[in-house]
């Protein structure tokens, strides 16, 4: 089983030049034989051993290295750039490293991951180095409309110095997950609500009527919203 596993009908989705693959395999396999097991079972729907992972590993070194190198086009009409925290095995013990990802969305609506990068710590430099080196290898950003982040700060100002012009938007995800953690039980119908901003047709033009109460003074918040004045 071990030594034929490579060879079954599904290595095309482990040894396929998917980005997303990668990122996942080089999230896991610094952790542990045991876990990185696991996700390469997730995803050939097979059991396998240490042997196994371990070849998988090296044979996705080179293509990693590869993506990284690649010419990158520069057809992107949106942004979404964020840091993900993962936990590595490195000089024998586990540590925290973030890994700064580009998403994109096409001209023609298609959704990538640009790329990747492990660093030790967000910041303005670690982005504008990250950012500097896509730009180089092609990502100019001529069709850029839009630049969606979390609040990381030196994100921003990093932005600023490469893509100043870009317009440039927090992301909801993390606006509304900022709303939850300051909710009562009580109040989660807001969270609701709030969503229905992002959905309205215009600024002032709510899509549904179960927020009229905002909407009636075009941006004049219902009293119970006021409780979470930071978001």
């Amino acid at each position: 089983m071990c030594a034929g596993i490579l060879k079954k009908s599904k290595p095309s989705s482990v040894l396929s030049p998917d980005p997303n693959v990668y990122l996942f395999m080089r999230g896991y396999i610094g952790v542990s034989t045991r876990q990185s097991g696991r996700a390469l079972a997730t995803l050939v729907e097979d059991a396998v051993c240490a042997t196994t992972v371990s070849a998988v590993a090296k044979a996705l070194d080179a293509s990693v290295r590869c993506f990284h190198r690649r010419r990158l086009s520069d057809e992107y009409r949106y942004l979404v750039l964020d840091g993900v925290s993962v936990r590595i095995r490195l000089v024998g013990k586990v540590q925290r490293r973030m890994v700064l990802c580009a998403y994109g969305v096409t001209r023609q609506g298609r959704r990538e991951l640009i790329d990747f990068q492990v660093v030790k710590a967000e910041g303005e430099d670690t982005w504008y180095g990250f950012l500097w080196n896509r730009w180089s290898r092609g990502l100019h950003g001529e069709f850029l409309e839009l630049i969606a982040t979390d609040g990381q700060a030196g994100l921003i100002r990093a932005l600023g110095r490469l893509w100043a012009a870009v317009a440039h938007q927090r992301c909801w995800a993390h606006k509304l997950r900022n709303l939850e953690n300051k909710l009562k039980a009580s109040q989660r119908a807001c969270l609701e609500e709030a969503k229905l901003i992002y959905q309205a047709l215009t600024e002032c033009k709510p899509s549904l009527s179960s927020v009229n109460e905002s909407a009636a003074g075009c941006g004049s918040p219902p009293k119970r919203w006021l409780a979470s004045k930071k978001i």
